[in-house]
């Protein structure tokens, strides 16, 4: 498994802007909520000490639709069984953005401050999405061509 310490990703700020319900960007934000929105997106930013890791793990595609690693973890499912039709192994990633993240959002909460709270979580969760995007980058870099093809990055959740 590689372990990669330095993994940096700045989440697209439009996107954290539209998590935080302000669909039309910076521009949507209420004069009253920038304060708030700026303080949310400099927290999480000071808090996110991000780590990635990866491993390739050949599969067995046993039909009707289960797709094995190892013989001991299988994936069942119709719509991945033929979205992955002759791939010979699949690249098992993760990433984590920082538990201290997570208990500030919960310190928030359980302190009356929801906004506060939600508008961490949701700068953490676009950081974890581009955190993810990244490593997907790190990992198609990695693949001997024309040896290997990627297909897109799935995530089960």
């Amino acid at each position: 498994m590689i372990i990669l310490d330095n993994l940096r990703a700045e989440p697209d700020l439009k996107q954290v802007y539209s998590r935080m319900g302000f669909k039309a960007g910076k521009a949507g934000i209420p004069d009253s909520m920038q304060a708030l929105v700026d303080e949310a997106v400099q927290h999480g930013r000071e808090l996110l000490k991000p780590t990635g890791c990866y491993d390739y793990r050949p599969i067995r595609m046993i039909p009707p639709h289960r797709i094995e690693l190892d013989k001991t973890f299988g994936i069942e499912s119709k719509k991945v069984f033929k979205w992955m039709e002759g791939c010979v192994g699949l690249y098992l990633c993760a990433v984590k953005i920082v538990p201290e993240l997570d208990r500030e959002v919960a310190h928030l909460s359980k302190s009356g401050e929801v906004t506060r709270a939600f508008l961490l979580n949701a700068y953490g969760a676009e950081a974890a999405e581009a955190l993810m995007a990244r490593l997907n980058r790190v990992i198609l870099n990695s693949i001997e061509k024309p040896r290997l093809e990627a297909t897109k990055r799935y995530s089960p959740g």
